[in-house]
C-alpha cells in the first residue's frame, strides 16, 4: 500500500493506494481451462478529520483489469465504490451527519446506503441514530423504483457500566421485503473483568425470533474464560423474498442451528498463549449434533512476528461433520538476514472418518514474501496459494 499526505490549510489530505496482481485457472462448463490474471487497484481519499470537527470527506474503492482470457470476470463488475460521503461532526456534543455512500453499523443494522445518516445525543444518557435512502447491492436489479432502505437505534448508556439499544432496520428491493426487524443489543463491563455482549432481533414478516447471540468473556489472574451462545432460525433469519440463491436454500430449510461453545485460554508468559475451543452443533431439522474440541498455541515474537497452531476433532453424525484437523501458521517480520522482508504461511489439513465424493481429505497451503520499501509506506508482496478437498479437485492461485 502506497500512502499520500498532506495538509492544505487547516484540513488534512490522505491518499492510500493499494494494487494486487493474482494468477489462477479454472474450467468452464465445457471443461476449457480459462485463464485469468486480475489486477486490482484499491483507492482511499480522506479530506478533513471528523475528530476535530466540521466537513470532511471520504471515499473508498476498487477496480481490476483482467490480463488473461478475460473471459472468468466477463459477467462481473469492473469495479466498485465502497463508499464516498460528505461527513459534518461536532465532537463536543455527538453530532455526526453523513450524505453519500456509508455503511450503517449500529445494533442489528449493518447495511450500505445511499442517503443519509445521523448520530447524535439526546442528554447524556441517550444516543440517537437514523438513516435513510437507497439500499446498495440492488441498483442493478430493475433499477431504483421500489428500493428504500431506512432505520435507526436508540442506546441508553450511563444508567449502568455498559449499554442498552433498541434498533430497527426495513429494505424493499422492487417493493419486495428483504428486511423487516426490530432487535435488541446489550453491552455490560464489570471491574474490568468481566464483559457480557449480545443481540436478539425479532423478524416482523414471519413474526418470530431470527437470531439469539451472546457472550460472556472472564478474565481471572492469567486465564481468560469465553462462553457463548448462538441460535439461528433460518427461516426467520432471513426474511421477506431473498435474490441470493444460497440464502434462500437455507431459507426453505426452516433449520434452526443452536451453538453452544467456549474458549480457555492461559497466557503465563509474555509472547506466549494457549487455550481449547469446545463448540456443540444441533441441528434440528437435521435431527444432527456434532462437537469440535480444538487445542490452540501461539507464539510472539518481535513486531509483528508470531507463529501458531491448532488440532482439532470434529466429532458429528454425518461426514461432512466427522474429521480430524490440523493447522499450523506463521508470520516472520524482519528476519535477521532479510531487513525490511516478510514471510508468511499457513496450512491445514482435514482428514474425513468417511469419504465425501470418493475423497477423505483436504488440503489448503498458502506462503508468501514481500519487502517494506519508502520507510514502511508501500508493501511489495508475492504469494501463492494451493487448495484440494472433495469437491474440488485442485485450485492454484497466484
Amino acid at each position: 500500500m502506497l500512502p499520500f499526505h498532506s495538509t492544505v490549510g487547516a484540513a488534512e489530505f490522505n491518499i492510500a493506494s493499494e494494487t494486487i496482481l493474482r494468477s489462477f485457472q479454472r474450467e468452464d462448463s465445457d471443461g476449457e481451462k480459462i485463464t485469468a490474471i486480475p489486477v486490482y487497484e484499491y483507492l482511499g481519499i480522506d479530506w478533513g478529520d471528523p475528530e476535530y470537527g466540521g466537513l470532511s470527506f471520504h471515499a473508498n474503492g476498487w477496480g481490476r483489469v483482467d490480463l488473461g482470457d478475460q473471459e472468468y470476470y466477463q459477467n462481473d463488475p469492473e469495479g466498485y465504490i465502497l463508499d464516498g460521503y460528505v461527513q459534518y461532526s461536532k465532537p463536543e456534543n455527538g453530532l455526526d451527519i453523513k450524505l453519500g455512500r456509508q455503511h450503517i453499523y449500529a445494533g442489528i443494522v449493518n447495511n450500505s446506503v445511499d442517503g443519509i445518516g445521523f448520530r447524535g445525543n439526546a442528554g447524556s444518557y441517550v444516543s440517537l441514530l437514523a438513516y435513510g435512502g437507497y439500499p446498495v447491492g440492488y441498483e442493478d436489479d430493475n433499477g431504483r423504483t421500489g428500493d428504500i432502505t431506512y432505520g435507526g437505534r436508540i442506546a441508553f448508556e450511563a444508567l449502568f457500566p455498559g449499554e442498552l439499544g433498541v434498533s430497527y432496520k426495513k429494505l424493499d428491493n422492487d417493493s419486495n421485503t428483504i428486511d423487516n426487524k426490530l432487535g435488541a443489543d446489550l453491552s455490560v463491563y464489570l471491574f474490568n473483568r468481566f464483559v457480557f455482549s449480545g443481540l436478539s432481533f425479532w423478524n416482523l414478516e414471519t413474526e418470530d425470533w431470527g437470531e439469539h447471540s451472546y457472550a460472556a468473556d472472564l478474565y481471572v489472574s492469567q486465564f481468560s474464560l469465553e462462553a457463548h451462545y448462538q441460535m439461528f432460525q433460518y427461516g426467520d433469519y432471513f426474511s421477506g423474498n431473498t435474490d441470493n440463491q444460497m440464502l434462500s436454500y437455507l431459507q426453505d430449510t426452516d433449520e434452526t442451528l443452536t451453538i453452544l461453545g467456549g474458549n480457555i485460554i492461559w497466557q503465563q508468559f509474555h509472547g506466549f498463549d494457549t487455550g481449547l475451543k469446545l463448540n456443540h452443533y444441533t441441528y434440528d431439522i437435521r435431527q444432527e449434533t456434532s462437537q469440535y474440541m480444538a487445542v490452540v498455541l501461539n507464539l510472539y515474537g518481535q513486531a509483528d512476528t508470531s507463529v501458531g497452531a491448532e488440532a482439532g476433532i470434529m466429532d458429528g453424525d454425518s461426514a461432512a461433520n466427522s474429521y480430524y484437523l490440523g493447522r499450523i501458521y506463521f508470520y516472520w517480520d524482519a528476519p535477521s538476514f532479510m531487513e525490511n522482508w516478510f514471510v508468511d504461511g499457513e496450512f491445514m489439513y482435514v482428514g474425513y472418518k468417511e469419504e465425501i465424493y470418493g475423497r477423505d481429505s483436504s488440503i489448503f497451503s498458502s506462503a508468501g514474501c514481500g519487502r517494506k520499501i519508502l520507510n514502511d509506506a508501500m508493501k511489495i508482496k508475492i504469494s501463492g496459494d494451493y487448495s484440494s478437498d472433495p469437491y474440488n479437485d485442485s485450485n492454484i492461485s497466484i
